[in-house]
C-alpha cells in the first residue's frame, strides 16, 4: 500500500506536533513514551522518547515494554461486546451465568443483579482490588477462580452507584476465556483469538 504526497505531508505534520509535545511530557511528566501511528494492519510510523534507564543513559525505543496497566480494561469490554454481537453474551444477564463453579456472592445485594453490563460500567457493588505482579518475581498471580473465591463478594447493591472494580474486568476475562474457548485473547477485524486450551491466571496491576 502507498502513501501518497497529501497523506505524507498529513502524516509529517501529525508526526512533528506529537513529537513537540512528547517533548514536554518528558520534560515534566514521564521517563519515557513509545508511539506509532498505524493504518490498516500496517505500521506508518514509531519511535521511542525518553530514557529507558536514565541512571545508565540507555535511551527508550519504540519496543520498549511497559505495564499496560488498565488500558487492557476497553480491549476487554470490546471483546465482550464482539461475544454479544455472535449470540455467545446476554449483557443483562447475571455475570454468574458465564463463571465455573466459583461464583460471585453478595454480601449486600443480590448476586443476580450483578449483570454483565453492570460488571462492564463499574456499577455491580464489586471491589476495587489491587494486586501486581511482575514476571522478574518468584511470585505468580493467582487463578481466577482463586481470586473470585477470595475476593468476588459484592460489597455494595448492583446499580447503586459506580464504583471502580479491577476484580471486574478480571472476571470478565473469564467470561471471555469461557464464552469463546479463547485465552490470551485478541481481536482482529472484529474476530477474537487466542489459545483454546491454557488457564491464563489473572495480572490485575494498579492504574
Amino acid at each position: 500500500m502507498r502513501i501518497g504526497p497529501h497523506k505524507t505531508n498529513h502524516l509529517l505534520f501529525i508526526v512533528t506536533v506529537m513529537t513537540h509535545w512528547f517533548g514536554i511530557f518528558l520534560h515534566w511528566l514521564v521517563a519515557r513514551i513509545s508511539v506509532a501511528i498505524a493504518q490498516g494492519d500496517r505500521i506508518l510510523w514509531e519511535e521511542g522518547f525518553g530514557w529507558a534507564d536514565k541512571e545508565n543513559k540507555i535511551a527508550a525505543t519504540e519496543h520498549i515494554p511497559y505495564m499496560l496497566g488498565s488500558t487492557s480494561k476497553p480491549i476487554t469490554a470490546t471483546a465482550v461486546l464482539v461475544l454479544r454481537e455472535r449470540g455467545h453474551v446476554d449483557l443483562d444477564r447475571p455475570i454468574n451465568d458465564y463463571l465455573g463453579e466459583t461464583k460471585l456472592r453478595a454480601r449486600i445485594g443480590k448476586e443476580s443483579g450483578a449483570t454483565v453490563r453492570r460488571v462492564i460500567q463499574h456499577m455491580a457493588g464489586l471491589p476495587a482490588y489491587y494486586e501486581s505482579y511482575y514476571p522478574d518475581e518468584p511470585d505468580k498471580p493467582p487463578a481466577l477462580d482463586l481470586v473470585i473465591h477470595r475476593y468476588g463478594m459484592l460489597m455494595l447493591p448492583p446499580d447503586e452507584r459506580f464504583h471502580y472494580s479491577n476484580l471486574g474486568y478480571a472476571v470478565l476475562g473469564g467470561v471471555i476465556t469461557r464464552a469463546s474457548g479463547k485465552c490470551n485473547f485478541s481481536i482482529t477485524g472484529g474476530k477474537i483469538s487466542g489459545h483454546a486450551s491454557c488457564i491464563v491466571p489473572q495480572v490485575i496491576g494498579r492504574s
